[in-house]
């Protein structure tokens, strides 16, 4: 199952927030995703999002992805990943929660670059990707300015039927 959602490139007011949720959903066994779909109810062999497909600098899409375990269908799996969508546009991020995911977001990023190799191949794609090789740490500040109403917004303004694609995969 993938579902992508249209939405703006990385310089738009609204990513930061997209940013967020791109970790707050599927970023480790910790994420709501994992947590509800994965080991709650058991409907997924493996959950995932990426708020830049197919790249980041324009618009593009914030794709879900999931595989429904053995005995469960798509669209009992695409029905439950609504209803995780639709608490997130209902219910307010716990300051815990968010805290967490930009903590995740933090020290992914400084392991990332601890190798001299890894900051070089860094420092680069910010830069020609996105015209400066600050990018990812000027979006971590703009991350932590997120709050949880801006998430529901933001969900809200996004994540609807009608500014989505959905592709189902299943065996012939």
């Amino acid at each position: 199952l993938e579902i992508g959602y249209k939405m703006p490139g990385v310089f738009h007011d609204d990513y930061p927030a997209l940013a967020v949720m791109d970790w707050l959903l599927s970023e480790g066994r910790t994420s709501r995703l994992y947590k509800s779909l994965v080991e709650g109810k058991e409907l997924a062999s493996e959950v995932g999002t990426s708020s830049a497909t197919p790249g980041s600098r324009y618009p593009n899409f914030f794709l879900f992805y999931a595989a429904p375990k053995a005995g469960h269908s798509v669209s009992e799996l695409e029905e439950a990943v609504y209803a995780e969508l639709d608490a997130l546009k209902t219910t307010a991020v716990s300051a815990e929660e968010l805290q967490k995911t930009l903590n995740q977001y933090e020290a992914e990023l400084v392991k990332a670059n601890e190798a001299n190799i890894n900051l070089a191949v860094t420092l680069a794609r910010s830069v020609s990707a996105y015209g400066d090789w600050r990018f990812k740490w000027d979006l971590l500040e703009k991350m932590k300015q997120v709050t949880p109403q801006d998430i529901m917004r933001v969900a809200d303004k996004y994540f609807n039927r009608d500014n989505r694609v959905v592709v189902w995969l299943e065996p012939p």
